[in-house]
């Protein structure tokens, strides 16, 4: 059996062996995305010899608790090489993961889950549904014309405007996520590096929506 560490810059060739063959897929984004998402974020793994077995890692950020921030985290990355699958390395390193998260002050953790009944034995619990609707074209609703603007910009012009609606949103305190620059440099920039903005103004010029989106082939993606 072996024992959970924190991971370190020397374990990342392991960490993105371990992905690929996991995840069967190269990270989005390719292997420098991944390098820049693993130097921001806290990775546990266990060893079998020299060989990286499992990892888990655990990405901070705060929560929007009503009017106050809550130190909290995300679990993402989840993975083992199927030789050393049952043997509870991912519940050692789960537990480890969140005994410092709880000693770092977290209140929080969130995750997308692969098995509700593995994350429950962690205290998780469902929170959030997350929908995906698709239309074609003919059968996109259609909404009334309205004054005001809309401007096409880059992600990079466009964060400050959608940071001040975001928070001016009341359903972004009810367990939305503040995350730091690194995070959207790495989603946006690296990661996902097609998304484009759009910003609405109203008629005093006043940002109040935005939406984000790429185009798939001849699907235009919202995201």
């Amino acid at each position: 059996m072996g024992q959970p560490i924190k991971l370190g810059q020397n374990d990342f060739e392991a960490v993105y062996d371990l992905y690929r063959y996991a995840f069967h897929k190269e990270p989005r984004g390719g292997k420098d995305a991944l390098r820049y998402f693993f130097g921001q974020t806290i990775a546990y793994g266990e060893f079998d010899a020299q060989q990286l077995t499992s990892q888990v890692t655990q990405i901070p950020f705060q929560v929007n608790w009503g009017e106050q921030l809550l130190n909290a985290n995300g679990i993402g990355n989840v993975s083992s090489y199927p030789e050393y699958r049952g043997d509870g390395a991912a519940s050692r390193i789960m537990m480890v993961a969140l005994q410092e998260a709880y000693e770092r002050g977290d209140i929080l953790s969130y995750l997308a889950p692969f098995s509700y009944g593995f994350y429950g034995r962690f205290g998780y619990a469902q929170a959030f549904d997350r929908l995906h609707l698709s239309w074609s074209a003919e059968h996109f609703p259609q909404g009334k014309r309205r004054g005001g603007t809309i401007t096409r910009m880059a992600f990079d012009e466009a964060q400050a405007l959608m940071d001040a609606v975001y928070e001016r949103a009341p359903q972004m305190k009810r367990g939305g996520i503040e995350r730091e620059n690194w995070w959207w440099d790495y989603y946006f920039m690296m990661k996902t590096p097609h998304t484009q903005v759009a910003i609405y103004r109203d008629d005093d010029h006043e940002t109040q929506g935005y939406v984000m989106y790429e185009f798939v082939g001849e699907t235009f993606k919202i995201r």
